[in-house]
């Protein structure tokens, strides 16, 4: 009954130093620590609030009370890590081979040093571990040995930090799509996102870039390419740095497009996303097409509605199109699109719809000067 007593009064306590903790209330929650010498949950605690202050020597004073309780000799560890004492820390660590947050932190050792032999070897033996095998990634990547990363990549399709690594190694070798394809698996995660972030960036889509950012604006990093954003986007379109393109797989047909054409920027780039999407993201396009000019909405709603294949959604359309538009002018143009439309085999071709927009700022263009004149 005691020990019940006891164990129930140290978990009540640790609820109370957790709270002094986040407060950084230290001195409150070493008070309670004095109360429990003999407990490593609470003294372990303790260790943490040492570790904080780099106050290493108390930290280590009580780590060595406690020889057998791993995670207070993981703490240890990383003390002996963060002073580069590797020697001893390899040394305890040796103690507890079958723990993997303690063999995880001989891998970064390893990894550290650059002993990556030692590291596979050891991470080997946690092959169904994520932080371990995310180690194993890292270490692939580093030796640019990608078919082994993807390897363990394939096996944790569920594990974000594993995924991002995939991510990572697609960009690095410039398979932009696949990025894309894997980073819309994970639209919550901000580190992923701020990959997706960068794949856009580096492909000039800098609008696609600065949507993913503005969901994500309290994010440190995606702040700063925010930013990067926001000054290429302010500045003249002559005056806009040269994007770098190492790997980037583009059609140099569609970059001089891009100078050279009347299509706005917006507008190309959701075509461009209505192109590559898959269905779950159709609403999120939706709502970037209703933020577009009249006609250009228009048409590429027409380009969802026809690179998803909805058949009976393209019908209600293309009908409604007929009932409301006028058949003159810009409406010549929507004519043609409300006939591609009802063609029920047609493939979705972008460049087909490019011409469009084209045609359809042109006439825009071609108005204004009769206007003038």
């Amino acid at each position: 009954m005691g020990e019940r007593y006891m164990e129930e009064s140290i978990n009540e306590f640790e609820k109370i130093m957790d709270q002094y903790i986040q407060e950084e209330n230290f001195i409150e929650a070493e008070k309670i620590g004095a109360k429990f010498p003999n407990a490593p949950k609470i003294q372990s605690k303790i260790i943490s609030i040492y570790i904080k202050l780099e106050e290493y020597e108390k930290a280590k004073e009580i780590g060595l009370k406690f020889p057998e309780e791993e995670k207070i000799q993981s703490q240890m560890i990383k003390i002996y890590m963060k002073e580069g004492n590797y020697v001893e820390a390899i040394k305890l660590g040796t103690k507890f081979p079958e723990n993997p947050i303690i063999q995880s932190q001989m891998i970064s050792i390893y990894i550290k040093e650059k002993e990556y032999e030692k590291a596979i070897k050891l991470g080997a033996k946690f092959s169904e571990n994520p932080i371990i095998q995310t180690q194993m990634m890292s270490i692939y990547i580093e030796q640019k040995e990608y078919e082994k990363a993807k390897e363990i990549g394939l096996k944790f399709p569920e594990e974000e930090k594993i995924q991002s690594q995939m991510i990572k190694i697609y960009m690095k070798e410039g398979n932009y799509v696949e990025a894309i394809k894997l980073g819309a698996e994970f639209p919550e995660n901000p580190i992923i996102q701020s990959q997706m972030m960068s794949v856009y960036m580096r492909q000039g889509k800098y609008y696609r870039a600065k949507r993913i950012g503005e969901k994500f604006s309290w994010h440190k990093p995606i702040q700063l390419q925010l930013g990067k954003i926001y000054n290429i986007l302010g500045q003249p379109k002559n005056d806009k740095p040269q994007i770098e393109r190492n790997n980037a797989k583009i059609d140099n047909d569609t970059n001089k497009a891009t100078n050279e054409d009347t299509i706005s920027m917006e507008s190309r780039e959701i075509l461009e996303w209505i192109e590559t999407s898959q269905r779950t993201e159709a609403k999120s396009i939706v709502d970037e097409i209703k933020k577009q000019k009249y006609y250009p909405a228009i048409l590429l709603t027409c380009a969802l509605y026809d690179k998803n294949d909805m058949t009976k959604a393209k019908e209600q359309f293309a009908e409604f199109l007929e009932k409301e538009l006028e058949i003159s002018g810009e409406d010549e143009v929507i004519k043609r699109v409300i006939g591609r439309l009802k063609l029920k085999d047609e493939k979705f071709d972008r460049k087909y719809y490019e011409n469009f927009l084209t045609e359809i700022e042109e006439r825009k263009q071609e108005s204004k000067e009769e206007m003038i004149r």
